[in-house]
């Protein structure tokens, strides 16, 4: 691995810079590939006052204690406050964050990468540990008096913080929603963000339609009056006045009985609902939130959904939430949130490998896998360990799964009768006896292994001996 000196970007006239012995050489690689740079952003955490988010663009940042309530910001000057008296040695508490270049590289900006040091004699902690220099990496975690430095690349808003921000207008309003995503994207945390924030008065009731068996679903979302069927022995609710003046959250609207779809339509006509044997009907102001993790057109293709139905949740809003193997930028995010509030350190080089697994359960497995792993962690830092090892075996399985679905029913029966084949030690008689084909059958089936014996000439032998026997 090539070694590189590093050279600081300050301009001529300004005090030189005497970088520590142990950053004279370094390891290119690893620093290109994890170490911060230009572009990249500062979130600062300050014990007073509110969040600050700094896009890195400048080669020096000074960085001072103040006795203040707030974390102020100039130009290239980061005050920060302190809760320590300063006033008899206010040098103490200052640091630097340079931009450096390596020496025998070219000098331009996708190469230039920052340090941070103390000019004075007060360290500072990195990722838990007490430093006066240090190489910044994304994801590192710097304590100053308490304020919290956090440092990556410009992470990814979330499908749920995409959806607020664009759409105020649409989650303020009485309009209903379709979210729909596969398993674990965030379609009910987006669902009651929705609410918390649309200014309705009334609760948020979530009722998760796959839970309950036909029979139960009618009373559990329109209630029922006393004695209405055997075992009603008093008067319920039901989800729909639960959520009167709120918003009632119909989560996997897609294993929705067509019984039930006819009952929800004629709501969405009257907004009158009947419990069940009840003489009249009760007007409720609700609002409806749906949630799929399936195509809705390809059940109302298969005769799942009614045709009606389906176009009265379209008619709203409807919305996607990707999958996260389609946005791996959300993986920075999530990880960096993590670091931030539960004072971990996640290794760059955990995080492009997490960039590399499908999860199949997305954002809610992330989260899962990481606490998991911060529960047996031994100190605040995150690496590739046996959790992982587990998580690579579960990806790769995943993979060959989806490689044999997509593969012809014809190829999936050679592929098996030559695995049979094999099994047996080449016995054509045997064989067939499993498989339950004549020999001549098995003949054709392994013959059109297309894969057979090409990198083993003694296998090919054994097979061209046994088929002309």
């Amino acid at each position: 691995m090539e070694c590189l000196k590093l050279v600081s970007d300050l301009p001529q006239e300004s005090e030189s810079v005497a970088l520590p012995r142990q950053l004279e050489e370094i390891e290119f690689a690893l620093l290109a590939e994890s170490g911060l740079r230009q572009k990249d952003q500062l979130v600062i955490y300050p014990i007073y006052g509110r969040k600050r988010i700094l896009v890195l663009n400048r080669s020096r940042y000074l960085l001072t204690g103040q006795k203040a309530y707030e974390c102020l910001v100039d130009s290239i000057n980061i005050q920060l406050p302190s809760i320590v008296d300063l006033a008899d040695n206010e040098q103490s508490c200052r640091y630097e964050i340079i931009l450096c270049h390596f020496a025998g590289k070219e000098r331009n900006d996708k190469s230039a990468r920052y340090i941070l040091r103390a000019l004075g004699q007060r360290a500072f902690k990195l990722n838990g540990s007490l430093c006066f220099e240090a190489f910044l990496e994304r994801g590192d975690v710097v304590t100053i008096d308490n304020n919290r430095l956090v440092f990556g690349a410009i992470t990814e808003a979330s499908g749920e913080e995409e959806f607020l921000v664009g759409n105020e207008k649409i989650v303020q309003s009485s309009i209903n929603v379709l979210l729909e995503g596969e398993t674990g994207t965030g379609k009910s945390r987006l669902a009651k963000l929705i609410h918390e924030q649309s200014g309705r008065s009334g609760r948020f009731v979530h009722i998760n339609l796959s839970s309950f068996s036909e029979g139960l679903i009618e009373s559990e979302l329109f209630g029922h009056v006393k004695g209405a069927f055997t075992g009603a022995v008093g008067n319920k609710e039901g989800a729909f006045l639960e959520a009167n003046r709120g918003t009632l959250f119909l989560d996997e609207i897609d294993s929705l009985p067509h019984s039930i779809q006819t009952k929800l339509l004629l709501f969405l006509d009257s907004k009158e609902i009947r419990p069940v044997g009840a003489a009249s009907t009760t007007k409720v102001d609700v609002r409806l939130i749906f949630a799929a993790g399936k195509s809705l057109q390809h059940l109302v293709q298969k005769e799942k959904m009614r045709q009606d139905f389906y176009y009265r949740l379209s008619s709203g809003v409807v919305y996607k939430l990707p999958p996260l193997r389609e946005r791996p930028g959300l993986i920075d995010s999530i990880c960096q949130k993590l670091s931030v509030e539960d004072g971990i350190h996640i290794a760059p080089s955990l995080i492009s490998f997490y960039k590399e697994v499908r999860w199949p359960g997305n954002v809610r497995q992330l989260i899962g896998h990481l606490n998991k792993k911060m529960v047996s962690a031994v100190g605040n830092k995150l690496v590739f360990d046996k959790e992982d090892e587990l998580l690579l075996i579960e990806n790769r399985m995943s993979q060959d799964t989806v490689k044999e679905e997509i593969i012809s029913l014809e190829e999936l029966k050679r592929k098996y009768a030559y695995k049979i084949y094999k099994y047996f030690d080449h016995d054509l008689r045997k064989s067939s006896q499993i498989l339950g084909i004549t020999q001549t059958t098995l003949r054709k089936l392994v013959a059109k292994k297309n894969d057979l014996g090409r990198n083993n000439i003694i296998e090919k032998d054994i097979f061209n001996k046994t088929l002309n026997s």
